[in-house]
């Protein structure tokens, strides 16, 4: 376990370091719940460490793996950076059936960087918009949520929508 965490070098490598449970107390199902949806799209070996079992957790190599893959998941989350004055800044909306989505991002390092996220459930009447209209909406409110953030600058949109694009 521990070459993972020479290998990463990264922000959030302190996550490596975490040792397993001491099999004495009761499994924090609780702790995993904010993660259990990520995890649960390829469930594999974590599905033993969500499920919500109140006694002891026997700890196993199936245990252990499934330990290994949920703090590589922590790990490998998006890491948002601070914004920076006078940067290249870019708003990327994108819609679906069902919600709109946004990220605030800027260039930095000769690459985006993501600076905050946006996403909105659609209301009954937006789901039977076009997609067009759906997509428009997503740049909209996305403009509207980082508002703050974007007045008296210079930005970009950017969305995959071709009627939209220039």
């Amino acid at each position: 376990m521990e070459y993972i965490h020479f290998r990463t070098r990264s922000k959030a490598s302190w996550i490596f370091l975490f040792s397993p449970p001491t099999p004495d107390i009761p499994w924090p199902h609780k702790l995993l719940k904010p993660f259990s949806l990520r995890l649960r799209k390829d469930p594999g070996p974590t599905e033993c460490l969500l499920s919500g079992r109140s006694e002891t957790l026997a700890w196993d190599d199936v245990t252990q793996q499934a330990f290994v893959t949920i703090k590589e998941s922590l790990a490998s989350a998006t890491l948002l950076v601070h914004p920076k004055p006078n940067t290249l800044t870019c708003v990327m909306a994108d819609a679906s059936d069902t919600a709109v989505g946004a990220v605030l991002q800027q260039y930095v390092g000769n690459r985006w960087q993501p600076v905050s996220f946006f996403s909105r459930k659609l209301k009954p009447a937006e789901k039977r918009y076009s997609a067009f209209d759906r997509e428009l909406l997503a740049v909209y409110l996305a403009i509207k949520h980082f508002r703050y953030f974007l007045e008296g600058r210079t930005f970009q949109v950017a969305t995959d929508h071709k009627p939209l694009t220039p």
